[in-house]
This record gives structure tokens, C-alpha cells and sequence, in this order.
């Protein structure tokens, strides 16, 4: 167990891969990692996860308290993608969701993998089954896990992800996290405009499903007006509104985008006024 401050207010980040330094090769240069050198008075503790979803925020942050017996004060909610799910794997509410836990000086970070739980992805552009999280967890081992063949398990999710349950499961946890902290003490933004380029677009789920995986029963796609999502006053944009779309995917190293430092750099800019109205308003 890496030891914290004790004396210092603990500020929680959550995101997606976005957040997390990896793709960027840039540990200690992410805006979370700025946050804690600019506001040294907290012990900030990035609990992205690569490939994770909306749907697992709350449960890091309270794994998280419950491991250190700590309470986070301050919360910082980056909204990624809707179509993800956490898929437990032998649950046990005692067990430690992170033994990788690192720090520098005061920013706390993860390799940002689950120990052994997994994430779900239905993307639109690659059609393919995406796994993510616990090391050792395939598209094949979470098929034998379930005792069901890989092309079931696909057009399982094709169909429950081209529902709108993702979106109610989104705005349950940004009304779980604003009434646990308090809404003052939160703070949320989406990376991509409309929180979402692929779920937002009109015929989303409308397209020729990978045949040898199964199709998705009947026409799947939504209306836009299906998709809308109920933001509270905490939530004070996109990243890619603030930095202009074309900005930001300019600088992305990729073509997801993820940032390296110069692009973190950026994203801690254009959120620095709405961090110092939540650190020290």
C-alpha cells in the first residue's frame, strides 16, 4: 500500500484512457498530474482505466476509499464513452480493485488496468468484440468464463448495447456521484463533443453487423433524440467544444484522440478556471 497524506483533502479523477497517461507515454505530465502539482495541498489520485465506461465511476471511487480507508472530498468525472460495460469476474466486495497503486510526491496513479475484472466495447467504426482491464482476460477467456461460445456472447451485447440502457445507466451515476459528494463537489466534462461522436450520431447501430458473428435483431438504429442525456449544472462542457475540433484532433497522438504532454497541457489549461472554482471555491 503506497501511504498518503493523511492531513491533506483527497480530489478523485475518473476517465477513461483519455486520462490515464499510457497511450501518451507521458506519466507525470497528464492533466491530472498537473492538477497535483499545481495544487499541492491535495492528495489526487487518477483512477482512469483504459476502455473503462460511465458505469464503473462510483465503484473506483468507493474501492478506492474503502482500500485506504480514506474520503474523497473532491471529484473530477470525465464522461467517455456510453456503449462500455464493467463485467465482474469472481467478485468479492473485500478484494483490492488496484494492487499497482504508484505515486509521485502527491498525485497517486495506476497502470490502469483492472486486477481482473474486465470491460466490454461494441465500436461502431471496428465492429468488433473489445475487451479491456483485468491482465489475462480475453475475448475467449470471458467466453469460457460465461461457458458460452464467443459469437453469442457478441450478439448478446450488440443488442443490449443498441438499446438506451447505457445512456440511464450514465446519468444514474453522474446522480449517484453528485448526491454522495454533493454537487458543489464535483466536477464533469465529456472528451468529445455531444459526450459522444459515435452515440450521438443519427443511425447509430443502422449498419451491416460482422456476419460471422451474428446480426442484431431487427433495424437497431436510434434517433438523436433518443439519445439525450440530462446534464446537471456540474457539467461545464467537452473537450473537444473547448479546444475547437480542430485543435483537438490535431494534436492527439493517435487517431482515438489521446494526448501526450503537449496535448495534457493543453486540456489542463481550459479546465484550470473550472478546477480552481472546485479546489478552492
Amino acid at each position: 500500500m503506497v501511504p498518503t497524506d493523511p492531513s491533506k483533502p483527497y480530489l478523485g479523477i475518473i476517465g477513461d484512457s483519455a486520462t490515464h497517461w499510457f497511450h501518451g507515454d507521458c506519466l507525470g505530465e497528464t492533466y491530472p498530474a498537473l492538477i497535483a502539482k499545481h495544487f499541492p495541498n491535495y492528495n489526487v489520485v487518477d483512477l482512469s482505466i483504459i476502455g473503462s465506461g460511465n458505469d464503473s465511476a462510483f465503484f473506483r471511487l468507493h474501492k478506492f476509499e474503502k482500500q485506504y480507508n480514506i474520503k474523497f472530498t473532491k471529484i473530477i468525472n470525465q464522461l467517455t464513452h456510453f456503449y462500455r460495460e464493467l463485467i465482474f469476474i469472481d467478485y468479492n466486495k473485500d478484494e483490492l480493485v488496484w494492487n499497482n497503486i504508484n505515486n509521485k510526491e502527491n498525485y497517486y496513479y495506476t497502470n490502469g488496468k483492472w486486477e481482473k475484472h474486465a470491460n466490454f466495447e461494441v465500436q461502431q467504426n471496428k465492429m468488433d468484440r473489445q475487451f479491456s482491464g483485468g491482465d489475462g482476460v480475453t475475448r475467449s477467456s470471458l467466453a469460457e468464463y460465461f461457458d458460452i461460445k464467443s459469437t453469442d456472447l457478441y450478439k448478446y451485447y450488440v443488442n443490449r448495447m443498441s438499446s438506451n440502457l447505457p445512456i440511464w445507466l450514465c446519468e444514474k451515476e453522474i446522480d449517484h456521484i453528485n448526491s454522495h459528494y454533493g454537487i458543489d463537489n464535483v466536477l464533469i466534462f465529456a472528451w468529445y463533443r455531444k459526450i459522444d461522436l459515435d452515440s450521438t450520431s443519427k443511425n447509430f447501430f443502422a449498419y451491416i453487423w460482422e456476419t460471422a458473428l451474428g446480426k442484431a435483431l431487427g433495424n437497431k438504429s436510434n434517433k438523436e433524440s433518443d439519445l439525450e442525456i440530462d446534464l446537471p449544472k456540474n457539467y461545464i462542457g467537452s473537450i473537444e467544444d473547448k479546444l475547437s475540433s480542430k485543435v483537438f484532433w490535431k494534436i492527439g497522438v493517435d487517431d482515438a484522440p489521446h494526448y501526450a504532454s503537449e496535448g495534457h497541457l493543453k486540456v489542463f489549461d481550459v479546465l484550470k478556471p473550472d478546477i480552481v472554482k472546485l479546489l478552492e471555491g
